[in-house]
Formats: C-alpha cells, structure tokens, sequence
C-alpha cells in the first residue's frame, strides 16, 4: 500500500483528543425540586457529583466514533493499492526490436515476449490510462499515440517488427520524453533484455523510467571475420568464430566456396573461446560463405559472407573535419567502403612509394594536397577570392548534374574557381561554381563547401554523390553484393523505371528516383534478389555487431548516469480514499443510531 499525502494522519491526533475530551467533560447543572424521581427515566450518570472532568469510562459511542475520525484521516491521506497494469495520467511503451531480441532463450523469442508483455499491460487498461508505444528500431517509429483506445491499440501492436541490425534505443527515449513531457504523474516503460549501449544523452523530465527485461540466459556462438587474401601459397580464406555467452557451446563450423563445402570442423567452445580457421581455396572462387551450426539462443550472427574481389568496390577517403551530410551520400552506393580522417596518410600522399589504396579521396574544406588515387574531390579549395551570397548563372550537360538542381540551392560565400581548373560545369555570375577535368586523374572541384550552403539538404546533393561514384567506378555495378541489414544503397537505374527486390516469398517493387534505384528494404539477415532490367543483383545481408551478440540480459539499465533496476511486473497504484471514506460514513451512522437506540 501507498500513501499520497502520509503526513496527514497527525491530523488524527487533535480529532481523537477533542472527542475524548468531550467524553471526559461534565456539564454545570442547577438543582431543580421534583414531586417524585421515579417518574424521571434512570440516569445514573447525572446524578453523581458536578465537577469539570470525570474519568474516563468505556462506552461503545466513543470507540465508533474514534473509529470514524481514524478512517477519515485515513482516507485523507488517500491511500494507494498496488495491482499489475497500467497507471499514471500518460504511459509510454518503449518496444526494444534488435537484433539481440531475436535471441530464443524465451519461448518462442525475446521480441515475442515483449509484445506479449506489451499486449498484457493494454489489456490491463482503464479508460483513464493514456498509452503510447514507440517501436526502438533503427529509426524510432510511433506505432499508436497516446490514447486510451485499446482496441485500435492491440490491433496496432501487430505491425511491429524486429529487426536484424544495433538500434539506437536512446533515441527512443528521447521521443518518448517528447510525448509525455508536460503530463503530470507520467512515466515510460522499457520492454527490453537490456543489451546495448549507456543511454548518455536524456533527461525524462517529469515521467519516471521503469525496466522490463526480457531474457534468460547467455549462451551463443558468433561469426566475427570472413575474409580472403591472395598470397604466394595462392588464395587462404580465413574465419573466425568466437564462443560470446557464459555457457559452454558446442559448435560445426562450415566454410564454402562459391556454394561448395571447402571446410568443416567441430569444437566445443569454452566461454570466451575463439574458434579459428585458415584454408587454400580455390584462386578463381568469388564467393565465400562461412557457417555455425549451433546449440546457441541467436540466429542472426552465425552466417557471414565474403566476396574474393573487391574490384567492384570504391574505396573512398574522406578528409574531413566531419561532415555527416557528405558521409551519408557516400554510404547510400553499396560498392563504397568509406574511411574518414583529419589528414591524407602518407602513405596516400603521391610523392610516396607503393599503390594508394583509395579510388577516390574527398577534400572537405580541408587543404588540398596530391594524392595516389584515380579521383578527386575537392569542396571549397583554391578559388579566386571570397564571394558572399553568389548568385548562379547557368550549367552545361554533364554526367555529374543528371538530376541535380542548382538553381534553387542557396550558398552564403564561395569562392569561384580558376578557369584553368577544368570544364566548368556550373557557375556563378562571379565565377565558376564547379569543374571537372579528366585525364590521368579524374579531378572535380566545387567552389564552396556544402556546409556554407543548404545544398546538403537537398535531394541534389546525394544525387551529386552518386553520379560521381558512377563515373569513378568507370563499370558496371558486380552482380553480388554483401551489405548490412538496414543499410541503404542505391544502383544506377539505366533505362528501367523500377526494380524488383524478392527476399523469401516476398517480393517488392522499388521505383527509379532520378535515375537510381535506392533500396532501404532489407533488415534482416539473409539472401535477397534485385532485378533492375535485365541485371540480377544477388545480395547478402550478414550481421556483425559484438556488442549485440552478447546476449547476456541486463538487470538494469543505466540511463544519463542513473541506473534503473529490472521490474518484473508493472504495477498500477489504484486511490481507495473513496472506499474509506464511505467506511468512516457508515460508523457515524453506526453512531448515530446507537446513540438513538440509548436514549
């Protein structure tokens, strides 16, 4: 039981003693002459002596009436008692959909667990409950908003999903602080096993944070490396897999070459234990696959594919003071394997001896220095002055600006760049605004940086990105690809209008957005199949995340430095003043017709 305002019951004090004080006072009374006194009804207690106090003697009125004022005070300190479900003016439902939600250690997952859960605390609402539930995905999505209707809200619950990827829960919670904020006696509820990073950056305002962990145990095998390197004993493919729970595992470990086994071994697995595994294959194989067969709670990591040549990925160097914008677009192309630095490494840098490892290198406002790769990009460098505000004056056909839109793009300073530094594509009234120049080294120059405009916030900007990847990577995309669950990518569109993505039995239709094909669709791990025209696409999504693949539930939640421990059940506190005042009513009744009855 809880008490709303417990200080009140010192209000039982003075109540109590000015009743019994009345029990204890006598009346003042005149002697009066009668004919007879048995004609007067007998009262033996107005015939003792006149004084101010008497003692103390038990009666029945007294003790109701005590009875009374004690569940008066009682039921003003409006007492609370506790039952599962739902309480408080405004609740948030935060649904963790991980990857490490997919972990079957609960019947028949974790996720399903929690949206059972979930399912329960709405089915255990009142009409005054007020309930939201956000979906932790890798973007937060708002399955209902708050309202107090149940039944739109259960069947609403069915659309959320899991997803085989990190999510940012933080994020989570930030919107659903945003949600409730202003909601008085408001709070959040975390359906989660606990298993990612310290919340750093929330304050929950009014609402208090409870947690509901879901999970048992910690027992999984995960995939950590897969790769292969030329060398002069020919193409070794490595793999290894490392024993993430706290339970001994035994595990088979099978490595294939385009789709043909290559390698088995079997090992138990102490807690910890890296399994490892070197091998020849085949130098012509293309595509490797390295899979755990294992007694272990999580699916998702025990799958890892590799492709022998890199010769369809651009690898591009960012030197830049950080700029999320840019490194946004470069990631939307799947061929990208983008690095980011302060500087060029020397060993980049084109006085060096040796290869560069790099197609292409971005100059973010950074200092231009000469480098190995084939291409360049360079944002803000080497023009003729600053110019403030520059208006544009005009573009010519190119590659690079298919489907880019300059003439609403607004840059606050520029500076134009010399005529001697390529074909100038676009420009402004002052000046050039962007060249290319081919040759030895393909090298394009933008007059101002994107941060010093509002081009990033445009869809031309991405679509700058990729048409420049398109003329760096000088080929046709490969036709298979690996990537990340929840990563978006795009390809080239070509003459189709649209693609066919078929993952399983389902099977979605993507349109062409100013000539490229984006794919946002694949989030959980496996094989998926992308028809652009007549070109196949085979792509492998794989999981790689250790932190995830720890599976070991958390008993708290530390949350912007505070830790908030696991509750089993959420609870509700129900106010039963009213019941108790009814109580205290009843005895004053009681009261009442006891002392009717004794006089």
């Amino acid at each position: 039981m809880n008490f709303v305002s417990p200080g009140t019951w010192m209000w039982f004090l003075p109540a109590a003693g000015a009743i019994v004080l009345l029990y204890m006072l006598r009346m003042r009374r005149k002697d009066v002459v009668v004919p007879a006194s048995f004609l007067w009804p007998e009262k033996p207690e107005e015939i003792r002596a006149n004084a101010p106090f008497q003692k103390l003697r038990f009666s029945w009125l007294l003790l109701v009436q005590l009875l009374a004022a004690l569940f008066l005070v009682f039921a003003l300190m409006r007492p609370q008692l506790a039952s599962q479900g739902l309480g408080g003016s405004a609740t948030v439902i935060v649904l963790d959909a991980s990857a490490s939600m997919g972990a079957t250690d609960v019947a028949p997952d974790r996720f399903s667990e929690a949206v059972a859960r979930a399912r329960e605390l709405l089915r255990r609402t009142t009409p005054s409950d007020q309930v939201a539930l956000i979906e932790a995905g890798p973007t937060p999505r708002v399955i209902f908003p708050l309202s107090n209707d149940s039944a739109s809200q259960l069947r609403a619950l069915e659309d959320v999903r899991r997803y085989d990827m990190p999510v940012d829960v933080g994020e989570s919670l930030r919107l659903a602080a945003e949600l409730v904020a202003g909601q008085s006696s408001s709070r959040i509820i975390v359906l989660s096993d606990g298993v990612f990073p310290e919340v750093k950056d929330f304050a929950a305002g009014s609402s208090s944070v409870e947690f509901e962990k879901v999970g048992a145990r910690s027992r999984n095998v995960a995939m950590e490396s897969l790769g292969s390197t030329r060398t002069n004993q020919g193409r070794l493919l490595y793999a290894a897999a490392r024993n993430t729970g706290k339970e001994p595992v035994e595990a088979t470990l099978t490595l294939k070459a385009d789709g043909a086994v290559v390698d088995s071994m079997k090992q138990a697995l102490a807690p910890g234990q890296l399994l490892e595994r070197t091998i020849k294959v085949p130098v012509d194989a293309q595509a490797f696959t390295a899979e755990l067969a294992a007694t272990d709670d999580l699916v998702a990591d025990n799958r890892l594919v590799s492709l022998a040549s890199d010769r369809q990925m651009i690898r591009v160097l960012l030197v830049s003071p950080g700029n999320l914008f840019l490194e946004r677009a470069v990631a939307l192309d799947a061929r990208v394997v983008a690095d980011v630095a302060g500087t060029v490494p020397d060993q980049e840098r084109r006085e060096t001896p040796g290869e560069g490892a790099y197609d292409l290198v971005v100059f973010d406002g950074t200092p231009e220095v000469p480098v190995k790769a084939k291409a360049v990009l360079v944002f803000g460098g080497n023009g003729e002055g600053i110019v403030k505000e520059p208006q544009w004056a005009g573009r010519e056909a190119s590659p690079l600006l298919e489907g880019v839109d300059l003439d609403g793009v607004y840059v606050a300073e520029a500076a134009p760049l010399a005529r001697d530094a390529g074909r100038v594509i676009a420009q402004f009234k002052n000046g050039a605004a962007i060249t290319e120049r081919k040759g030895e080294q393909y090298v394009v120059r933008v007059g101002f940086a994107p941060l010093a405009s509002d081009w990033p916030l445009t869809p031309g900007f991405p679509i700058f990105i990729a048409n420049l990847l398109d003329e760096v990577s000088g080929e046709a995309v490969g036709d298979q690809l690996v990537v990340s669950p929840g990563r978006t990518f795009g390809f080239p569109a070509g003459e189709a209008t649209s693609a066919v993505l078929k993952t399983g039995t389902t099977q979605t239709t993507i349109p062409a957005v100013d000539g490229r094909i984006v794919v946002s669709q694949i989030d959980r791990v496996g094989a998926s199949t992308l028809t652009i025209g007549k070109n196949n696409y085979e792509i492998s999504a794989v999981f790689r995340d250790k932190f995830e693949s720890e599976l070991a539930p958390k008993d708290g939640l530390v949350i912007a430095g505070t830790t908030v421990e696991n509750k089993s059940n959420s609870v509700r506190w129900g106010e039963v003043w009213r019941w108790v005042a009814l109580l205290a009513i009843s005895l004053l009744v009681l009261e009442w017709w006891l002392y009717g009855r004794k006089s």
